[in-house]
């Protein structure tokens, strides 16, 4: 594994990116914009990729 290739970011990213693309995809195949229980995965995907970039950025 090259030093530059930082694992930690792109985990971070994916799942950045997988919350974003679970509530829309989700939201139109239900074709409701409205549910808590999709917020709430969502918001824990995104909160613990932008979390995980906010380490990484401390570290350094």
């Amino acid at each position: 594994i090259s030093p530059n290739l930082d694992i930690v970011r792109t985990i971070a990213s994916w799942m950045m990116l997988l919350g974003i693309f679970y509530y829309f995809g989700w939201s139109l195949r239900e074709t409701t914009w409205i549910d808590p229980g999709v917020y709430s995965v969502m918001i824990a995907l995104v909160s613990v990729g932008l979390g995980l970039h906010w380490i990484r950025d401390a570290e350094n």
